[in-house]
């Protein structure tokens, strides 16, 4: 008889297995399940943040146009400007 037990702080489960080929078997699965979910949460946040970089790029390209650019720099006068 071949115990297999999953768990954290919060959640404990533990499966009861007639075989040890079974039971590895088992605990192998269900690790690549559990690195896969990982991935896809990890996916999901790096989504969010690309989405976001694209927003502001957005942003920048609106700001930089030369055409909203060249009236407020033509507007503007330094000291050593002639008036």
């Amino acid at each position: 008889m071949t115990q297999v037990i999953f768990g954290d702080s919060n959640l404990t489960l533990g499966l009861i297995f007639t075989e040890g080929d079974l039971a590895e078997e088992v605990a192998e699965a269900c690790k690549w399940a559990a690195k896969n979910l990982d991935k896809g949460k990890m996916t999901s946040a790096v989504a969010k943040q690309v989405n976001v970089m694209k927003e502001r790029i957005k942003e920048l390209e609106e700001m930089l146009d030369p055409l909203r650019l060249r009236p407020l720099i033509l507007g503007t006068q330094c000291e050593l400007c002639p008036v």
